[in-house]
């Protein structure tokens, strides 16, 4: 007698070598032969013991969600007395398959029909040798959709010639059930399939002119003075609806804000992250809470990295201030009136919805290469978002480098003067990048070229990464000089931007004229100390350099390289081997290779 129900799946030694992601059995042919024969998949299905009423390949009962395939195996469970606990399906394979390092997970799609917190299903394991089965892959959370079920065979079965879905009709809550198999896979990751990037859940989208999507809007406190849905203020970006929610802030509570009612409830199992289409009149340093609800707790989820464009806000529900929610019943968004930059602005929201992709709607928008973020030889701000903060300055504008001749060659720089009339000393030139930086190894230091008129003033500058981090005043010498700041502490963060506070609280530092240039980033910490203003051309053809994506391809030699941005800053360097791809930002660059110098663009 056959000894128990399974889900057959076989490997075996001295077989060729499977695949990255290896199918087993999609069900597709539509039905079974003789005895079972599952041609390309099976040799032989049965029904082994006393526990499982019928199978059959029918049509997919739910095409809409993470298995979009058209067909899938059926198991219906038996009911009644003197069932066999171990009964169940067995699959044989047609032939043995070898499981190795790269197909260590063995993934099963399953859906079953009727959901409890009691259903233990088991899935056995059938190694080649001997007629032996390994111990049961409890299924104890079933689901009535489609999910990915993983074992992972390291330890447990190498060798393999089948598997048996064991019904398990001891618990009661098993008997009578339908259960539905489809796209059995080895695969070297572990993750499970989950669905595609499209949201799985559109919470609200405002295009009907109504806030019907949520059970209620109130303002609570007064952070928020009014609230209403508008036409979409920018339609030619990231979000082109239609509609949008636009709400303005007001001068109240800190924790006051708009509170949002979900008609429904975010259960983090099903959807993990939150995505919020948001779009501010006003940038600076602003740093607006979402408060996420369960019934039980409130958390809140900052962003410190606010943008004039649209841009997708994601809240990852297992880290809420490191806590995880299980499911989220409202949303309040808290403008943070303490912060002096948040009364008065305007927010517009849109597209919110829930899946479980943690990747934002228009893609990551940061940088994480080395390179040069502003050097304003284009006569532009370069897309920097710049802003009187505080009233430390009186003007500012892109003019011509008032020294060329030194350290920074460049045309250009960003000139501010400071005010004559003292004041608090934390006001000055707030600079936003248009891009944050994520800070790693390649961009741990920033590098800002300063200039003043004379060396009996003072400064100091914040940074502005999850929370603002003041680093101290500093003295001033006189002509150019590369300020450099180590990031190291705040690794994985994202740099917004700086503040060169212009400390007008002393006299020395009133109605000056200082210059900013040459914003990067680089693995390098030496301060730029003199500017590269005559490079060979490539005369001495030893190396093909060329633009490619994301950077520059070195082909045709091998050895140590380096490159260097127009001010002579080391910003990357590296070993050549054969075809070498150097991930750079745009701009102007200078490779040396050996004893020659090639002058680059990155566009």
């Amino acid at each position: 007698m056959k000894t128990k129900l399974l889900l057959g799946l076989l490997l075996i030694g001295g077989m060729t070598s499977v695949n990255a992601q290896t199918q087993i059995a999609d069900f597709e042919s539509g039905s079974f032969g003789e005895n079972g024969l599952l041609e390309g998949s099976f040799s032989s299905c049965y029904i082994d013991g006393n526990a499982i009423e019928s199978f059959e390949i029918v049509a997919n009962p739910e095409t809409t969600g993470l298995n979009t395939s058209s067909k899938v195996l059926k198991v219906v469970n038996k009911s009644g007395e003197g069932l066999d606990w171990w009964g169940g399906l067995t699959m044989i394979l047609e032939a043995p398959i070898t499981a190795d390092a790269q197909n260590r997970y063995l993934h099963i799609m399953v859906k079953c029909q009727n959901v409890g917190n009691l259903q233990n299903f088991h899935f056995n394991l059938y190694p080649m040798e001997g007629e032996v089965w390994t111990d049961g892959f409890a299924l104890a959370n079933a689901q009535d959709k489609w999910f990915d079920y993983v074992i992972d065979l390291q330890n447990r079965a190498d060798i393999l010639r089948a598997l048996r879905f064991q019904a398990r009709p001891d618990n009661v809550n098993n008997q009578g059930n339908t259960l539905y198999i489809d796209d059995i896979i080895l695969s070297g990751d572990s993750n499970p399939r989950e669905a595609a990037i499209e949201p799985t859940g559109v919470i609200a989208d405002f295009e009907d002119g109504t806030l019907n999507a949520f059970e209620e809007c109130v303002i609570e406190g007064d952070g928020v003075t009014s609230f209403e849905v508008v036409d979409n203020p920018e339609t030619a970006g990231l979000n082109t609806s239609g509609k949008a929610l636009k709400v303005i802030n007001g001068n109240g509570e800190d924790w006051g804000g708009l509170k949002m009612k979900l008609a429904e409830p975010i259960v983090a199992s099903e959807n993990r992250y939150i995505h919020i289409m948001m779009k501010f009149e006003n940038i600076g340093i602003q740093n607006f809470h979402f408060a996420v609800f369960s019934n039980t707790i409130e958390k809140w989820s900052l962003l410190t990295n606010a943008r004039s464009e649209w841009f997708d806000y994601v809240i990852d529900l297992n880290d809420v201030e490191g806590t995880a929610i299980d499911s989220v019943v409202s949303l309040r968004y808290l403008p943070r009136s303490a912060n002096y930059t948040n009364p008065g602005n305007v927010v517009h929201i849109d597209e919110i919805i829930v899946n479980n992709d943690p990747t934002p709607r228009g893609g990551y928008n940061h940088i994480d290469v080395a390179g040069t973020i502003a050097d304003f030889n284009d006569g532009t701000l370069n897309k920097l978002t710049c802003i009187d903060d505080g009233g430390g300055v009186a003007s500012f504008e892109v003019a011509d480098n008032p020294d060329a001749s030194g350290i920074n060659a460049s045309s250009k720089a960003l000139k501010f003067v400071t005010p004559s009339t003292s004041g608090e000393w934390w006001p000055g030139l707030l600079i936003t990048f248009p891009k944050p930086v994520v800070v790693n190894d390649d961009t741990r230091y920033l590098h800002i070229m300063t200039y003043a008129e004379s060396d009996d003033q003072t400064y100091e500058l914040a940074i502005n990464l999850t929370n603002q981090h003041y680093l101290g005043q500093a003295g001033v010498a006189a002509g150019w000089k590369d300020y450099v700041i180590d990031l190291g502490a705040y690794m994985g963060q994202k740099l917004a931007g700086f503040r060169h506070c212009t400390r007008i609280d002393g006299a020395s530092n009133l109605n000056k004229t200082r210059y900013i240039d040459e914003i990067a980033v680089s693995a390098d910490p030496t301060p730029r100390t003199s500017g590269v203003t005559s490079v060979p051309e490539n005369t001495v053809q030893t190396a093909t350099i060329f633009n490619s994506s994301n950077g520059i391809t070195i082909q045709g030699t091998e050895g140590k390289f380096e490159i260097y941005n127009v001010s002579g800053m080391l910003v990357q360097t590296g070993i050549a081997t054969g075809d070498t791809q150097v991930n750079l930002l745009k701009g102007f660059y200078i490779v040396k290779v050996g004893s020659t110098s090639y002058k680059v663009s990155v566009r």
